[in-house]
């Protein structure tokens, strides 16, 4: 999906300049950068920009069913497009939903979606906002779509290093993950990310209280998307800790074939390097 393409494309086809096209709705410079894929445009600015060039959204998407409207949001489409880290196609996904249609949780979510490529694409700090939904919301959304707030507030925190509010906001997503025994899926994101947390305080033997859980329920469940980030995360919590003996070298292989087969090219490369660091540990 190019959206800088097809704007560029249109924009050339009617003889219109990036100073035309920009005038009112946002910079030129803004323009250059989303026709030359250095920028993603948020949902609001895209559809000023299909209004001014007489296209609608799935159009200017490269969607050939042009007068497409959608109904409902695909809340796994828009969780695989994150994992991707694909903002560009939730962007345009989420403005060609019919608003109109939409629930009140599905309401909630996109709000939060949005805080979420303010983020991600712009770099904002949307933590407050973000605190302000959730606390108007709690009651009344769904478990799910609290957890993966509660989730995403602690990663905003944690990337402003103020660990003892992100630390509380995963306990409170994990609290509810426990309490009414909701996916493996989203209790492998949660834990995912508070790992990152513990590894970032030092605090090794909860980080490897907390990731060999996380393996035996892996185990359990038979699902294995997270289990070599944490088989990775349990040796790191052992180097750390100067605990190299307890190092299970079946273990550590199977998590780089597993790692293998999944693609995950930079885990295998800290796997490599953690495989160096253990046999210097040993010498």
């Amino acid at each position: 999906m190019n959206i800088g393409y097809y704007i560029k494309e249109r924009r050339q086809e009617i003889g219109m300049t990036q100073k035309e096209l920009s005038e009112g709705i946002c910079t030129q410079s803004q323009i250059s950068k989303i026709e030359k894929n250095e920028m993603v445009p948020l949902s609001t600015l895209l559809m000023d920009i299909a209004k001014r060039l007489n296209l609608s959204l799935d159009e200017i998407a490269g969607i050939k069913h042009s007068d497409a409207r959608l109904h409902g949001i695909d809340k796994e489409k828009i969780n695989h497009l994150l994992l991707l880290r694909n903002y560009e196609a939730i962007s345009v996904y989420i403005a060609l939903l019919d608003y109109g249609k939409l629930s009140h949780d599905d309401t909630i979510y996109l709000q939060y979606i949005k805080l979420v490529l303010r983020n991600m694409i712009r770099n904002e700090d949307t933590v407050e906002a973000m605190e302000i939904l959730y606390a108007d919301n709690r009651h009344t959304i769904d478990l799910e779509l609290k957890v993966n707030i509660l989730n995403s507030m602690a990663n905003l925190y944690l990337k402003k290093h103020n660990y003892l509010q992100a630390r509380t906001y995963f306990k409170e997503a994990l609290s509810l993950i426990y309490s009414h025994h909701l996916t493996s899926t989203l209790c492998f994101k949660v834990i995912y990310n508070f790992l990152r947390l513990l590894y970032e305080e030092h605090e090794y033997k909860e980080m490897y209280d907390l990731v060999c859980e996380a393996i035996d329920l892996s185990h359990k469940e038979m699902n294995m998307i997270c289990i070599s980030e944490f088989i990775y995360s349990k040796n790191t919590a052992l180097l750390k800790l100067n605990s190299t003996n307890l190092i299970d070298e079946g273990e550590l292989c199977f998590a780089k074939y597993l790692a293998k087969k999944q693609k995950k090219i930079e885990l295998l490369n800290l796997f490599d390097a953690m495989e160096l660091e253990i046999k210097e540990s040993s010498t």
